[in-house]
């Protein structure tokens, strides 16, 4: 594997971290590969960022931690590190490196130089370096709200701080607790526990997401559709454009709104091809439209962001480019960027003139880069991610190298 594909594999991580952790994939794992694919959550929790004052950093293929002045504050030592969150951080030892094989779908952390990652031990440091939770997990991901979701074997239970089991281990997936709740997946459905570890939703779902403002998305082969914290479906269908219209992508709520979508089809005259695109709309916790859409043709999203610092990020239908609306629906930032994401700390990452820039909530330029837009993070902590080639950088609000790109 040469350059340009560890490149892309470190891009696609900026950009999940970007998005957030309601759009992280936990696809079952096949079990016709389950020695090659590995556990099913790699990669869980995968952030290049600063959090709680450091970054992890590789140099010479091992993972170790910066402070935001650059400082190495622990040595590099790891086999896979991940970004510090409710002050511990999981991290991988003792792991044989293989060849990739081309499994496409594989985490960065499983890769290094065109080799992943199989049979590593993962546990907890604090930011000392010292483990608090020795290594003997088959995988682990980060913590949220004192839990966190581990493997022994092919099972998945959850722990405390303390590296003390909550639950048995008997789920085959899980996610991070949010809002008190945490969504598991006991063979092919997904419910929720509470912090006790308690199963207060049945598996019932194909798929669910995080709750989020006391709602979370889930589907059942069919239209998404929100749950409260009971389990009872309170969203399935939209209110306030034309009757019984479901949707297919739903978001999580962020500042009151979710943004939801549907797939039309539409023909351009006889004997022409059909042509599917999606429609996005803004609606409140009762399922009614929450944001006014323009409702002349091509009055509609086709693209439509979270709602950030009160702002989101849309593409028109029939536009090629993206803006930012407030929650009345008016383009604050008119649209002029080919992609855009939402504001974090009082920036935005755009692309503009083929390149990555973060604007202020005027639409000024306040940085320009010479890397595409592909290759930054937004910022988190006064600092972003930036990928040169194969190798990982910190960069600062002013451009400045926190820490030059190393691998």
């Amino acid at each position: 594997m040469g350059t340009t594909r560890l490149a892309f594999l470190l891009c696609q991580v900026l950009l999940a971290g970007a998005l957030g952790p309601p759009e992280e994939s936990l696809a079952p794992v096949p079990s016709h590969l389950p020695d090659l694919l590995g556990p099913p959550l790699w990669g869980r929790g995968v952030r290049f960022q600063f959090s709680e004052g450091l970054a992890p950093v590789q140099v010479e293929e091992k993972w170790g931690y910066i402070n935001q002045k650059g400082e190495i504050v622990i040595k590099p030592q790891f086999d896979a590190a991940f970004a510090f969150r409710d002050g511990l951080a999981h991290v991988a030892v003792e792991a044989k490196l293989v060849e990739e094989r081309g499994m496409w779908h594989r985490p960065i952390y499983e890769l290094v130089k065109g080799r992943s990652l199989l049979n590593a031990k993962w546990g907890y440091i604090d930011k000392k370096g010292t483990f608090v939770i020795q290594p003997h997990f088959a995988d682990a991901a980060r913590f949220s709200e004192g839990r966190a979701v581990v493997m022994q074997g092919r099972k998945c239970g959850y722990i405390d701080k303390t590296g003390k089991p909550v639950t048995p281990f008997i789920f085959d997936d899980g996610q991070d607790y949010s809002e008190g709740l945490a969504a598991v997946r006991m063979g092919d459905k997904w419910g929720f526990i509470d912090k006790p570890g308690k199963l207060v939703i049945r598996p019932q779902f194909s798929r669910a997401w995080p709750f989020a403002e006391g709602r979370a998305a889930a589907w059942t082969n069919g239209p998404n559709f929100y749950i409260d914290r009971t389990g009872k479906t309170v969203i399935n269908k939209l209110a306030g454009i034309e009757p019984d219209i479901t949707f297919y992508y739903s978001g999580h709520f962020s500042e009151g709104v979710a943004a939801v979508g549907w797939d039309i089809v539409s023909r351009a005259g006889l004997g022409t091809t059909s042509r599917h695109r999606t429609r996005n709309v803004y609606i409140d916790k009762s399922g009614k439209l929450a944001v006014p859409p323009n409702f002349r043709p091509g009055g509609f999203y086709s693209s439509a962001g979270a709602f950030s610092e009160g702002l989101a990020a849309v593409r028109l239908e029939r536009g090629k480019h993206f803006g930012y609306i407030d929650k009345t629906g008016t383009f604050v930032i008119k649209p002029q960027f080919p992609d855009a994401e939402a504001f974090s700390e009082g920036r935005a990452k755009v692309a503009t003139d083929g390149k990555c820039a973060f604007i202020d909530k005027t639409g000024n330029v306040v940085l320009k880069l010479d890397y595409s837009f592909w290759r930054v993070s937004s910022f988190h902590d006064g600092a972003a991610s930036v990928v040169d080639g194969d190798k990982l950088g910190y960069i600062d609000k002013t451009g400045k190298f926190i820490w030059k790109p190393t691998k």
